[in-house]
């Protein structure tokens, strides 16, 4: 009865390694695309920065 017991336990906690392992992915994943995402808003705002500077004004406003 023990070694069925420690078995299961053994079975559970590979379980438990695998979803921590497949989560942890998971969560890189998603760091990964929010990086690039905030990356690529940066970098659009980036562009509408410079559009407003006086260089890029059309002189008829002022």
């Amino acid at each position: 009865m023990n070694n069925l017991i420690e078995d299961a336990h053994k079975n559970l906690n590979g379980k438990i390694d695998q979803i921590t392992c497949e989560l942890t992915e998971v969560k890189s994943d998603l760091l990964e695309a929010s990086a690039k995402s905030f990356l690529e808003s940066a970098k659009l705002l980036s562009f509408a920065a410079q559009d407003e500077t006086c260089e890029n004004q059309d002189l008829v406003y002022f």
